[in-house]
């Protein structure tokens, strides 16, 4: 079966100015909720936008849904950005919910993967919380076409 996910989508210039746009819901991982429905809690969600971004190695999130998830690091690691000086980041295990449709039917697609934690810029215009990394395009085909603003992924289960 393949499972196809839209971008935002606005005009060609919205798609130069702030990229491929993707809307998801943030929650922490299986045996993280399954320990919180146990102890009658609520299961936080959030929800964030993302920018794919085929340049950022790992996929990352604004540290600040991580708090808001009460997620723990489950290791740190060393990871070269913007700054081009390795600094240490937290990684953090959740699931990326996103709409995605299967023929004529849509629905939310659970995608657990590992993220970095990144501190939340200063003074930014930027629309997106997160950037979907090349550990996450690797499961996915991905179809850009810029002069009709439309990109799209694919995954095949």
């Amino acid at each position: 079966m393949s499972y196809l996910c839209r971008c935002r989508k606005g005009p060609p210039r919205d798609l130069l100015r702030h990229g491929p746009l993707v809307d998801a819901i943030l929650l922490p991982p299986l045996v993280q909720a399954e320990r919180l429905i146990a102890e009658h809690k609520k299961v936080p969600k959030v929800s964030a936008t993302f920018m794919i971004d085929t340049g950022a190695q790992k996929t990352a999130i604004d540290r600040s849904l991580a708090d808001e998830l009460n997620l723990t690091p489950i290791r740190f690691e060393q990871i070269v950005g913007v700054s081009q000086k390795a600094e240490e980041y937290p990684l953090f295990r959740l699931v990326l919910q996103l709409r995605v449709s299967s023929g004529e039917k849509s629905h939310q697609y659970d995608y657990p993967t590992d993220v970095i934690g990144v501190p939340s810029p200063v003074l930014s215009q930027q629309q997106h919380f997160g950037l979907l990394g090349r550990d996450f395009l690797q499961d996915w085909r991905l179809f850009y076409d810029g002069p009709s603003a439309v990109v799209e992924f694919e995954i095949k289960q």
